[in-house]
């Protein structure tokens, strides 16, 4: 969601390019589902979940604007934010698999089921990452440290999401 903001403020994109991108980038998902279970179908969820969130990290990586590989580029976004986006929807799709064997099957009965929660606790990040495009974006500076000021708390996420993992790992059995 981060795009048509990004796109007019840094890039100087036209109201409608924003839309082309997310439109292509949608049809990334299910090639890439495609991709990680034939790569991954011999291993262990917990394993996926890992890997998954490296290629995460590498993605947010490349969005990053460090300065040390001369300026900011729409391409190098563009290509860090088609590796996010992609491999988060595949790593959806492995955490609710992995949920669904861990839960409690009376989490799993009624209106109000694991299911429903996860995908509030979904709603409720876009609507924390929508919030935060908003405060970010009220700096006004057309800047790519824009960008790393949205990006880099997302990559402080992941990296504890992988540290919690692999602190946890053992619990995740199948």
């Amino acid at each position: 969601s981060s795009m048509p903001f990004l796109g007019r403020e840094v890039f100087n994109l036209s109201v409608e390019s924003p839309g082309y991108y997310m439109a292509l980038i949608g049809t990334l998902v299910l090639p890439t589902n495609i991709f990680v279970s034939q790569m991954f179908k011999d291993m262990e969820e917990r394993d996926i979940v890992l890997r998954l969130s490296y290629f995460i990290l590498f993605g947010i990586g490349l969005i990053c604007h460090f300065g040390a590989f001369g300026d900011y580029s729409l391409f190098q976004y563009i290509f860090g934010t088609s590796v996010v986006f992609t491999y988060l929807n595949s790593l959806e799709g492995v955490i609710m698999s992995l949920l669904s064997k861990l839960i409690s099957p009376d989490l799993a009965k009624g209106t109000f089921n694991s299911g429903l929660l996860a995908t509030e606790a979904g709603t409720l990040g876009r609507v924390l990452g929508d919030m935060a495009i908003t405060v970010f974006g009220n700096d006004s500076s057309r800047s790519p440290m824009l960008v790393n000021q949205l990006y880099l708390p997302f990559a402080m996420l992941v990296v504890t999401t992988v540290l919690l993992m692999q602190q946890f790992y053992e619990r995740f059995v199948e």
